[in-house]
C-alpha cells in the first residue's frame, strides 16, 4: 500500500515543485515504485520530466474509472518513476468534483485510491491554494511536507495553514516543515530557523536546503538535480531530507539500487 505524501504550501515560490521532483527521483532510485501526481495546473513537475501537461479527457477522464486513471499515467526516463501529468482542467477541479455524477467521484482522494496498491510512494505536487480539492487531498494524505523560506511572511503562511488544518479538516496527516532557499550567511535566516525549530521541534525537520543557482539549472537540463549532480552537497541534503521522511513513515527500502539511469 503506497504512502501518500502531499507537498504543499499556501505560498508559491518556496521550492515545492523542485522538492517534489528531487524526492520522487531519489525514492525511485532507492527502489520504491514511485508515482508523482502533478496536481498543479501550471505543470512545472510535468515540465521537469519532459511530459506534456495534458491529460486525455482532462479531469473528467480521471473521474470515470480506475482503468481511465491508469491509462493516463506516463512513464519517465527513470526506472520506478511514473507521473500523472498536470492539465489545465485542474483549474476547475473544485467545480468539476462538485458536479460529478457519481458520489465517489466527488472526492479527489478517490482518484488516487485505486493506485495505492500499485506503488510504494505517491508524491503530489499540490497547487499553492487552499481549495476544497487540495484540502481533501491533504486530509487523505499519510504525510504532509511543507517547504518554507526562513522569512517572517513565509512563516505567516505556515501559521495560516496550520490554523486551517486545525479548524477545517476532520483528519490531519502527519506534518513536517523544512526550510528551503536558505542563505546561511544571512543572520536573519539563521535566527528565524533556530527559533522556529526550538519552538516547534515536534514538526520541524532539521535538513536545510540552501538557495542555489545550481538548482535553478534544473529548468535547463530538465532532469532531477540528483541525476545531474549525484555528488553535489545539495544532493546529499535532499538525501537527508528523504531519510527524515522515511523515518517518519517507517518506510523500508526495497533495495539499494543507486541512482537510476
Amino acid at each position: 500500500m503506497a504512502k501518500l505524501i502531499a507537498v504543499f504550501n499556501i505560498k508559491g515560490g518556496v521550492g515545492k515543485t523542485t522538492t517534489t521532483v528531487n524526492l520522487a527521483y531519489l525514492a525511485a532510485s532507492y527502489g520504491y515504485k514511485t508515482l508523482i501526481w502533478d496536481m498543479d495546473p501550471q505543470g512545472a513537475a510535468s515540465f521537469y520530466f519532459r511530459v506534456k501537461d495534458k491529460v486525455k479527457g482532462g479531469l473528467n477522464g480521471l473521474l470515470k474509472s480506475k482503468k481511465e486513471v491508469y491509462q493516463r499515467i506516463k512513464g519517465t526516463d527513470y526506472r520506478n518513476l511514473e507521473i500523472l501529468p498536470a492539465d489545465q482542467s485542474y483549474r476547475l477541479m473544485d467545480q468539476e468534483l462538485r458536479n460529478a455524477r457519481r458520489k465517489s467521484a466527488r472526492d479527489v482522494r478517490n482518484i488516487l485510491k485505486p493506485l495505492k496498491d500499485e506503488y510504494d510512494v505517491i508524491l503530489v505536487d499540490c497547487p499553492p491554494n487552499l481549495s476544497e480539492s487540495v484540502a481533501g487531498l491533504i486530509s487523505g494524505a499519510d504525510f504532509l511536507l511543507v517547504p518554507a523560506i526562513p522569512t517572517i511572511l513565509s512563516l505567516r503562511t505556515v501559521e495560516q495553514l496550520f490554523k486551517f488544518m486545525n479548524t477545517s479538516l476532520k483528519t490531519r496527516p502527519e506534518t513536517r516543515i523544512f526550510f528551503s532557499q536558505v542563505e546561511k550567511r544571512r543572520a536573519m535566516h539563521q535566527e528565524i530557523i533556530e527559533k522556529f525549530i526550538l519552538k516547534n521541534s515536534d514538526f520541524a525537520f532539521h535538513t536545510l536546503i540552501p538557495i542555489s543557482s545550481e538548482l535553478e539549472k534544473m529548468g535547463v537540463s530538465l532532469e532531477p538535480f540528483p541525476k545531474t549532480s549525484p555528488s553535489h552537497h545539495i544532493t546529499q541534503l535532499y538525501q537527508m531530507l528523504w531519510e527524515e521522511i522515511e523515518s517518519e513513515l517507517a518506510l523500508t527500502r526495497p533495495s539499494i539500487l543507486g541512482f537510476s539511469s
